[in-house]
């Protein structure tokens, strides 16, 4: 939830990275830069391994296309509608 608000505040903040060859707009932000912010009564992966694939559709609302293990093939996995344009 911590890696969600973080990107909500600010899409273009230290740890995303634009990756338009996946999609128009498509950015990922890997769950590891949340970690420190997510609180100490959070119960915290100790070395996270999953990235937000997401974009910012219409209206600034915040589309997150999925969450994959950093391992994953990206383009393999997208979302059903997420390669086109953002609405």
């Amino acid at each position: 939830m911590q890696a969600i608000d973080d990107i909500a505040q600010d899409p273009t903040s230290l740890g995303v990275v634009s990756r338009p060859e996946i999609a128009a707009n498509a950015r990922v932000f890997h769950l590891w830069h949340a970690r420190k912010r997510a609180g100490a009564g959070a119960e915290c992966v100790k070395k996270p391994r999953h990235f937000l694939l997401f974009r910012i559709a219409a209206d600034n609302y915040l589309e997150i296309g999925r969450v994959l293990h950093d391992g994953a093939d990206l383009a393999r996995h997208l979302a059903p509608g997420f390669e086109g344009e953002a609405d």
